[in-house]
This record gives C-alpha cells, sequence and structure tokens, in this order.
C-alpha cells in the first residue's frame, strides 16, 4: 500500500526511458502560458459547480487543443450563471448545439457536449484569458433538407 491506500508496483526505469524523448521535445519553461489565438478543441468535459466566493452556480468547460499547437493541452472556460450572464451562457450553450426550454434542464444536458469538436478563441486581458466559442462546424451542423437552395 502507499500512502493514498492503493497496492501500486513500483515504476520501472523503462516506463520513464519510453517519455525521454518527448520530454526532451517540451521548453523549458514549465507553465508556458498557451498563446492568445484561434484553435480547434474537443470538449473533455463539461460539469456544473459553485464559485467559491459568491456562490452562484458555475458551468466549467475542459477543452483540449487539437490543433495548431500547442496541440494537447487544456484551456478552461467557465461561465458564471446570473441574470445578467443568461444570454452569454444560452449563446455558449447553442454554440455547443445545446438548446433547452428551460435552464433547469442543464444538468441533464452537459454530457451532450462531451466529444464535441468546436473552434474557439483564447483572448488574454489584464492577466486573466477568456475562452469564446464559435459558431459549430460546419461538418457537425445537420443540414436542413426542406431550404430552397
Amino acid at each position: 500500500m502507499n500512502d493514498f491506500g492503493t497496492a501500486t508496483a513500483p515504476v520501472q526505469m523503462e516506463d520513464l526511458e519510453k517519455l525521454d524523448t518527448r520530454f526532451q521535445q517540451l521548453p523549458d519553461t514549465p507553465g508556458m502560458e498557451i498563446p492568445d489565438g484561434a484553435y480547434s478543441v474537443i470538449v473533455e468535459e463539461v460539469r456544473l459547480d459553485r464559485t467559491r466566493t459568491t456562490g452562484n452556480p458555475r458551468v466549467n468547460w475542459v477543452l483540449r487543443i487539437q490543433q495548431p499547437e500547442p496541440a494537447g493541452r487544456v484551456l478552461f472556460k467557465h461561465r458564471v450563471i446570473t441574470e445578467n450572464t443568461l444570454s452569454f451562457l444560452k449563446e455558449d450553450l447553442l454554440a455547443c448545439g445545446v438548446k433547452l426550454q428551460k435552464l433547469s434542464e442543464l444538468p441533464s444536458r452537459l454530457r451532450e457536449m462531451a466529444g464535441l469538436t468546436l473552434d474557439v478563441v483564447k483572448r488574454t486581458k489584464d492577466g486573466r484569458y477568456n475562452v469564446y466559442f464559435a459558431r459549430p462546424r460546419a461538418e457537425e451542423v445537420a443540414l436542413d433538407d426542406s431550404l430552397p437552395f
């Protein structure tokens, strides 16, 4: 047993050696900030919690960058839910393909966003960044056969 209460096998040198090449390719600036710009991401997880300071409900998206570099890194998007932010939340949800009749449906619909590919823009202002969703990717939007063109 280890300090975390689970039995584990010891780490072998081979376990680490197979990661040597990738480790050497990483920059020597740990925690390097992801530059502002446009990225293609996959939604890894969406969860609902509360902010520590106000206790307001909040939606948190975990977004894994697919392209361009730094592919594999993670961006986080947070949307606090208040009367003043409802229109922004609705825009975020629609960009993720989630159309709600009532806000109270949100907890049961969070999983629908997992695995979704989105285009986002990351912008930093005053040392804090925000992530903005673009419209859904064209290949993921169902075509409406009733359109006259």
